[in-house]
């Protein structure tokens, strides 16, 4: 982001400029803003090329029209999947583009680094993954949207939302506006409002089904389980999140007890402070080879229900019983 920032502050752009991550608000908003840069609004003179087209000539046909009236011509090639053929002779071409040509080329959340496309774009643009954020980056920027909105909120209780909301930062803008709105004839927001308004993350329900797992508390964490297909979450997507989960407290543990302090482990697992946190909490009542284990049952209940032993909601449920056994 930092070297999309400069360049837009100095007016200097590189010709190709290659989007992708996991963080799809950050790369949306960024492709906006240096397409509004490039192009100063200019409608005529950009072209928006998406997964439809199937070859390269169209592309680089338009490239390589002069523009008209204008400095520039402006092409965004958002989820473009070109054959292979294809994708190479658009490569070949930026390797030398037209003066007058600048690309935004948006992917999705990894690119093939292999590619001859990835390899140009690097070699002769800028290419910049967005991540999600971490804890404190959320916190400032929600901060400063709860400022502008002429609304205060405390440390606390920003961090309280962030926890319930969840770290996607495109639900994370739908719940901090539905949130202001919410408040806007008050002066504040408190921990009431967000508790009632905010959506919680269905990530975060995981927690709860986890911390009765690891207390071996069967009652609860079927309840927490019924609470979760009452919320219409698939089977197949609890035992994602579960697995996900359990690797977060397995590297946690392990990053913990070489030193690493919870802020240092957050990069590291690219998740927020605050999940190091709990896993650190929860990592602690239970042994790292416990932790093993469960991963085994997850890849067992898994197998079950792949091969059709079982159904996928009896498969969950067994894996829930023997992770609370």
């Amino acid at each position: 982001m930092k070297r999309i920032e400069e360049d837009l502050k100095s007016g200097k752009f590189k010709q190709i400029y290659l989007l992708y991550g996991e963080e799809v608000f950050l790369v949306k908003q960024y492709r906006d803003k240096l397409k509004n840069a490039l192009s100063g609004g200019d409608t005529m003179n950009t072209a928006f090329f998406d997964e439809k087209i199937k070859e390269a000539g169209p592309i680089i046909e338009y490239a390589d029209t002069y523009p008209f009236f204008a400095e520039r011509r402006v092409i965004i090639l958002q989820n473009v999947k070109l054959p292979k053929d294809e994708s190479d002779r658009l490569a070949e071409y930026l390797a030398n583009p037209a003066e007058t040509a600048y690309f935004i080329i948006v992917e999705g959340e990894n690119v093939d680094k292999r590619t001859k496309l990835y390899k140009n774009s690097d070699k002769n643009g800028c290419v910049v993954k967005f991540e999600r954020q971490e804890e404190r980056i959320l916190r400032i920027w929600s901060g400063n949207r709860i400022k502008a909105a002429g609304l205060t909120i405390s440390e606390a209780d920003k961090a309280y939302f962030i926890n319930l909301a969840g770290n996607d930062m495109t639900n994370l803008e739908c719940e901090l506006e539905k949130l202001i709105s919410y408040c806007l004839e008050k002066k504040s927001i408190t921990r009431a409002d967000i508790d009632e308004i905010t959506v919680v993350d269905i990530k975060d329900k995981i927690f709860d089904l986890i911390e009765a797992v690891v207390i071996k508390n069967r009652e609860a964490a079927m309840k927490e389980y019924r609470n979760l297909r009452a919320l219409q979450v698939a089977p197949s997507q609890i035992l994602a999140l579960l697995v996900r989960q359990f690797n977060i407290l397995a590297g946690a543990k392990a990053m913990r007890m070489r030193g690493m302090q919870p802020r240092e482990i957050a990069a590291e697992l690219k998740v927020l402070e605050f999940v190091v946190n709990k896993a650190l909490r929860q990592g602690a009542k239970i042994t790292a080879e416990e932790i093993r284990g469960m991963l085994e049952l997850c890849a067992q209940a898994e197998y079950d229900f792949k091969s059709g032993l079982y159904t996928d909601v009896m498969s969950l449920e067994l894996l829930i019983a023997n992770l609370t056994a």
